[in-house]
């Protein structure tokens, strides 16, 4: 091999090694400047009558809110800042998408396995959370459920 040839593929090797590791650095600082999702604090919900409210909280047998749903949950009916919100828990699983409708956040995707194939739908209507899940990831879904109010988690 020629002493030109060897240079040549050293510097290519360089310039290629050089961009990967500048385009790593560069997603890394804008991935940490991405604005955080805001969720609000939970009062705990009254217990049956005659309980006080430390018994309430201290012996909760609602499980507690995934990521996920906190996130949907305080998002979905509150006014919208784009169209569209894609991979709004920042690659980690699950994938959850959010669409805005009339500048209000409306409806969202949920893909747990990141498989493409979107494993619940979440919308609003009339101020109130319904999702539908799709038991075999197949994006047919069977059960539909109320999950709460907009804004509300």
């Amino acid at each position: 091999m020629k002493y030109k040839t060897f240079r040549r593929g050293v510097i290519v090797l360089s310039v290629l090694v050089g961009g990967a590791g500048l385009w790593g650095v560069v997603r890394a600082v804008n991935g940490a400047h991405e604005a955080q999702p805001v969720v609000p604090i939970v009062a705990p919900t009254p217990g049956p009558a005659g309980s006080s409210p430390a018994d309430t909280t201290e012996h909760s047998t609602a499980a507690p809110l995934e990521p996920y749903e906190r996130l949907l949950k305080g998002r979905l009916g509150q006014p919208a800042s784009s169209d569209k919100i894609k991979d709004a828990l920042g690659g980690g699983a699950p994938k959850v998408n959010i669409y805005a409708e009339k500048g209000v956040w409306a409806r969202a995707k949920v893909d747990f396995d990141r498989d493409e194939h979107w494993d619940q739908k979440w919308w609003v209507v009339d101020g109130q959370i319904w999702r539908a899940i799709s038991p075999d990831d197949d994006e047919k879904y069977q059960d539909k459920e109320l999950v709460g109010s907009a804004g509300s988690p």
